[in-house]
């Protein structure tokens, strides 16, 4: 009998419309992070493919989450993350997940000058960086 491989965590391109008010567990990669004053926006991806979804910490709903966000969280981090995904209300992207908690993984000690950044590689670029 053959077994089927079950994930404690959902993969990033298989996210759409039919996972709204579903919880989700994420696990990747920060590739930007934009902070507000009571909003933190991370967009994250998980080396899966090149998708890449919207997060977003509310200070007035998880502030805990939001201030160790605020002060922990750059570009490269690695981390696995838990909300509800919904339907976004801005243009470009038809979900985005309100985040409940953020459990992290590591960090990029120098995140200026770290390859993976926000920005996507050639594979040559990538190629000459192969100590990483």
């Amino acid at each position: 009998m053959a077994s089927t491989f079950t994930s404690s965590y959902n993969f990033i391109h298989h996210l759409d419309e039919t996972y709204i008010d579903k919880y989700v567990t994420l696990k990747g990669w920060v590739r930007n992070i934009r902070v507000q004053n009571d909003l933190i926006f991370i967009e994250m991806f998980d080396g899966l493919s090149s998708k890449t979804v919207q997060n977003i910490i509310e200070k007035v709903k998880v502030p805990e989450v939001f201030e160790k966000a605020k002060t922990q969280l750059h570009n490269s981090s690695s981390l696995i993350l838990h909300g509800v995904v919904v339907k976004s209300p801005a243009s470009g992207q038809s979900i985005e997940v309100n985040v409940s908690d953020i459990s992290y993984i590591g960090k990029v000690d120098d995140p200026m000058n770290f390859i993976l950044c926000a920005k996507k590689m050639n594979i040559e670029t990538l190629r000459s960086h192969q100590e990483w």
